[in-house]
């Protein structure tokens, strides 16, 4: 039936035109006669398809059974033999494939096997009722954390291989400083108390923040963004590795990274202490109202005085001093980094205490005009020297983190 109606559509198609709206309109007035709802005003049709993609990986098991299906098309099923080898995937928008039995290791080929492994679909014909596959790796039995870790990844499209030697080839040479053409290009900002707010086991510190009292009484609040640009040149190997990528995907116990380590732990990292690329924005902000005054873009140099937790800030905002254990640094006018005056901490709590006064009326203001909280319950996991989660708990909101949610 299904292929009756894939040929009364192809059919359908021929007779009125070779553009697809035409068999969109012959749809619409057979919906029409039928009672049913007309076209919406906007709607689109497929036209072509321009690219497959050809490494999506299922995972599942492999077997001998026959699916249900097949028994309802005799001329399909006497087409398979007897020795047809299926995979059962766990995504149910797909779940049979055939494989050639050729192709499959021979610790696959026992009926009782209970590994898991993965496969890619090789060709998918009209004709068919389910694609062939081809087979791609053995991923083991379901149950220990590193094996149902797979699963999830594969199932996911992450991407888990190492980075190529083309793509390593695209990355500076170490040691690297910033040049110092690229510093004149620059909004230099080394000598501003700029710091991160971040979990404590946060390797990748992508943003950091700042804020001051002006002369005139408003406040000077920045933003800085690692500047991932200056190193990922458009179209590079490394620019087409990150697309595909996407973003840096995170498990309980580890990470798998957009970026080569170099950059998304060290050149692309604002660690405090050192010298880093960034793209910033600063708002002037009047303190009463929690307005902005004006905006300025631009690229910047900057170097952050001290990593905090959310727990750091916090306590700070409860009214604590500077946790004695986080270290914290001072660039002076001529460039010389030192550890950071009293006077320096002394400001980086006054800029904690000026973000939370912000961040409260900006809140504040967002949730009057109408705003929903869509926020929903995140576990944080304790995980033994193994990496093995041992315990979990509600992660804890607190002011700290609102303060960064709002800027």
């Amino acid at each position: 039936k299904r292929l009756d109606r894939m040929a009364a559509k192809v059919a359908c198609l021929a007779s009125t035109s070779t553009h697809p709206s035409s068999l969109v309109a012959a749809e619409t007035a057979n919906n029409a006669k039928n009672g049913k709802s007309k076209t919406p005003d906007v709607y689109g049709t497929v036209v072509a398809i321009l690219a497959q993609n050809e490494n999506r990986s299922f995972t599942g098991k492999i077997g001998y059974k026959t699916p249900p299906d097949v028994k309802k098309y005799p001329r399909y099923a006497k087409s398979l033999g007897e020795s047809a080898v299926w995979f059962r995937s766990s995504n149910k928008l797909s779940q049979y494939m055939l494989l050639d039995e050729s192709d499959i290791p021979d610790e696959l080929r026992s009926k009782s096997t209970k590994l898991q492994c993965t496969v890619t679909i090789d060709s998918w014909d009209a004709c068919d009722l389910y694609p062939t596959a081809k087979f791609g790796t053995i991923i083991g039995e379901r149950g220990s954390i590193d094996v149902e870790t797979k699963i999830i990844l594969e199932e996911n499209g992450v991407c888990t291989d190492p980075f190529s030697s083309s793509v390593l080839a695209c990355l500076p040479k170490s040691p690297w400083s910033i040049p110092a053409s690229e510093i004149a290009r620059r909004t230099d900002l080394r000598t501003e108390c700029i710091f991160t707010i971040d979990p404590p086991t946060a390797r990748d510190l992508d943003d950091a923040v700042s804020c001051k009292l002006l002369p005139n009484g408003n406040v000077m609040v920045g933003v800085h963004i690692a500047d991932v640009s200056y190193f990922v040149r458009p179209n590079t190997p490394l620019d087409l590795q990150a697309r595909q990528r996407a973003t840096t995907t995170y498990m309980v116990q580890n990470a798998i990274p957009m970026l080569p380590s170099l950059l998304c732990e060290d050149l692309c990292s604002l660690n405090p202490g050192v010298d880093r690329l960034a793209f910033s924005v600063m708002w002037e902000i009047n303190p009463d109202t929690a307005e902005p005054v004006s905006t300025w873009f631009g690229r910047t140099v900057i170097n952050s005085a001290c990593k905090l937790s959310y727990d750091d800030a916090q306590s700070i905002i409860d009214g604590q001093s500077f946790p004695e254990s986080v270290a914290r640094f001072q660039t002076s006018t001529s460039g010389h980094l030192s550890e950071a005056s009293p006077e320096r901490v002394k400001e980086i709590e006054k800029s904690i205490f000026w973000f939370y006064d912000l961040s409260v009326k900006m809140r504040r203001r967002r949730f009057e005009s109408g705003a929903l909280s869509l926020s929903s319950v995140k576990l944080s996991f304790e995980l033994d020297s193994s990496g093995n989660p041992i315990s979990c708990q509600p992660y804890p909101i607190k002011d700290s983190n609102r303060l960064i949610e709002e800027f």
